[in-house]
């Protein structure tokens, strides 16, 4: 009887020891994590306090200046208030200027034939005098066979000097013709059997003539870039 409890005891007191054990690993795990969680919190605190030792820095430094500003530029404050809204207006209306920019018709000239109008490119290197000398109705010429039936020839003079300092590359179908309603005339092909050059030189005058087909009697209208010739 008494073997036996001195076993119960025994295993009783094994039990208690691997709690002890247990309860001593736990402990020392939550040490471990506890410093680790304590030692990143330390770390971000430090770069927290550092952050904001360059914002107070860096507050100091623009009051400095703004101070500066003040004592040796004259009307600083009302200078710098322009300069704010100038930024705060530029920035709402940079899209709408652009877009406006972009979408906008150039101012159309208006002109009687026989008058010259110069043409350039922006860059100012390309730059010609265009004149449309007449857009009237000849009988005798022959339209080519895509033509409507009972269309006329309308011969469009025109005469190009390039007055820039490089050469032009010419294109007859830059040129538009428009009935008396305002309507576009085709391009006749048979232009094409007329001298035609593929571009300008520098101080070269160019006469060629360009064929539309008409429907009516006029009065015509002839566009070239921006320019209008009636």
């Amino acid at each position: 009887m008494k073997d036996e409890k001195e076993v119960k005891v025994s295993a009783y007191k094994q039990i208690w020891f691997w709690v002890a054990i247990v309860c001593i690993v736990i402990a020392l795990i939550g040490v471990i994590i506890g410093g680790s969680s304590q030692s990143k919190l330390s770390e971000a605190n430090k770069k927290i306090s550092s952050i904001k030792k360059s914002v107070s820095e860096g507050n100091e430094i623009n009051k400095k200046f703004e101070s500066y500003m003040r004592d040796n530029v004259p009307d600083y404050s009302s200078y710098a208030s322009d300069a704010a809204q100038a930024v705060i207006e530029g920035s709402t209306t940079k899209t709408s200027d652009s877009s406006t920019t972009e979408s906008s018709e150039p101012k159309s000239e208006e002109l009687s034939f026989g008058q010259s109008s110069d043409f350039g490119s922006e860059s100012g290197d390309s730059k010609i005098e265009v004149t449309i000398i007449s857009a009237s109705i000849d009988q005798s010429i022959e339209l080519s066979d895509d033509a409507p039936s009972g269309s006329k020839a309308l011969v469009v003079e025109i005469s190009v000097k390039n007055i820039g300092n490089s050469a032009y590359d010419f294109n007859i179908q830059d040129f538009k013709a428009y009935s008396s309603d305002g309507n576009v005339l085709n391009f006749d092909s048979n232009t094409y059997e007329n001298t035609m050059p593929d571009s300008v030189n520098i101080g070269q005058t160019v006469k060629v003539k360009a064929y539309f087909e008409a429907t009516d009697g006029g009065p015509f209208s002839v566009t070239f870039a921006d320019g209008t010739w009636k």
